[in-house]
């Protein structure tokens, strides 16, 4: 079996977004945190959809000033 078909999966396509979101946030928590691993916090595997809920949250409020400028001129 080769480095392709271990990649892809059966039906040859791959997902990597989880896998590299989940390193992303490492990384960075890794260098704002003064190389902390998340998993040996409060956070643990978690980290990552933590984050993607806080950023949904603070991202909404900008969308909808936006929609409510938009109807105001």
């Amino acid at each position: 079996m080769g480095l392709g078909d271990q990649l892809f999966g059966d039906n040859g396509t791959s997902n990597f977004d989880a896998t590299l979101c989940s390193a992303a946030f490492n990384f960075m928590f890794w260098l704002l945190c003064h190389n902390k691993d998340s998993s040996d916090t409060n956070l643990g595997s978690e980290g990552t959809g933590l984050f993607d809920k806080w950023l949904l949250f603070q991202l909404v409020p900008l969308e909808t000033l936006r929609m409510v400028d938009d109807v105001l001129s």
